[in-house]
């Protein structure tokens, strides 16, 4: 599973399976292909969870304000982030080892879905990054 900061919330991909202990009332409808994944909105510290954390920076990777601010200062290796150089629509990431989380570490998504910090996300340059954030989840075998 993974974390990823939506607004001034954030939420926690989850699937729901037909065993799990989920009244039928709530859970949310499928789509045509059958798949029942949702987002839960869930209270807490997000950078005490040991999953994999996302959210939406520009391609300036300025992070200057609101939680963007705090990624830049908890996990740093800006530096790194720029060194791949991606662009709108593409996913930059580093992976933060930690002997304390399960897996021996997380990966953390920088999703680029602007050019610059006072820019504003188009629906498809958000859509693209969430594409590209699957397939990268899938490459690096993150259950979302």
């Amino acid at each position: 599973m993974f974390f990823l900061y939506i607004g001034y919330s954030f939420a926690k991909m989850a699937a729901v399976h037909e065993d799990e202990d989920y009244p039928q009332h709530e859970r949310p409808p499928s789509d045509d292909d059958g798949n029942e994944d949702y987002f839960v909105e869930v209270q807490g510290d997000l950078f005490s969870s040991t999953d994999a954390l996302a959210h939406c920076v520009s391609a300036d990777l300025a992070m200057g304000k609101g939680i963007a601010k705090d990624f830049k200062r908890i996990f740093g290796r800006v530096d790194e982030l720029h060194k791949q150089k991606k662009g709108i629509g593409q996913v930059a990431y580093i992976y933060e080892e930690n002997d304390k989380l399960p897996n021996g570490g997380r990966y953390i998504f920088y999703l680029v879905t602007k050019q610059r910090y006072w820019h504003k996300p188009t629906f498809d340059a958000i859509a693209e990054t969430f594409t590209r954030m699957r397939d990268l989840c899938q490459c690096v075998i993150i259950q979302y």
